[in-house]
């Protein structure tokens, strides 16, 4: 009887550690234990103010540039995986080219520099720097830290200098460079996930 009882007992102790190495296993696949971390780049367009679709004329300016259209951009970058974000060496003048790039349609411009219109988050250091490149607008996603789960939104002012009218951003007319993140995943979101993607 003594054996049986420890036969049992065996087997018993035998499942629970697989059914336990189990749980800790899935566990650990679902908190992205075993892939490479994700950071999801989008953009989207948040307003458009274009007078000539309705024949009406308006004196517009920003600052003290006038303008005949405006079109407000977001640029969001999120950390969907379990893990914080953190870039090295971020401020690295040699690593700029190596950033996601967004370009966007040749003659929209941006008026001022990208800003943060939830203001500074904490554990959440995400900078878009704006350049003119091959006469087309670019900017530059620089992540210093995201912690997990965190999102960060970048709004840009821009303007079409090119007509009088704005066209409804297309993903074919945008162009994204996903960069060359260390050990992250860089993955393209909104009008992004169809536009263009760039090798270099």
């Amino acid at each position: 009887m003594s054996d049986f009882n420890d036969l049992v007992l065996n087997g018993v102790l035998a499942i629970v550690g697989l059914l336990g190495g189990l749980a800790i296993s899935h566990f650990y696949y679902r908190r992205g234990g075993a892939a490479r971390p994700r950071l999801t780049v989008s953009l989207e367009e948040k307003a458009r103010i274009d007078p000539a679709t309705v024949g009406v004329q308006i004196e517009m300016k920003v600052g003290r540039i006038k303008v005949a259209n405006l079109v407000v951009l977001d640029v969001v970058v999120s950390n969907p995986s379990y893990r914080d974000l953190a870039a090295r060496n971020p401020t690295d003048p040699e690593q700029h080219p190596q950033r996601p790039r967004i370009e966007l349609p040749a003659g929209l411009r941006a008026l001022a520099d990208p800003w943060n219109p939830d203001g500074a988050l904490p554990r959440a250091d995400v900078r878009v720097a704006r350049q003119v490149r091959d006469e087309r607008q670019v900017f530059y996603v620089h992540l210093h830290q995201l912690a997990s789960r965190a999102t960060v939104t970048t709004r840009i002012l821009c303007t079409s200098r090119d007509s009088e009218s704005a066209p409804p951003l297309r993903p074919a007319d945008l162009a994204f460079f996903l960069g060359y993140e260390p050990n992250i995943d860089v993955r393209a979101e909104g009008l992004l996930k169809q536009a263009p993607k760039l090798e270099k």
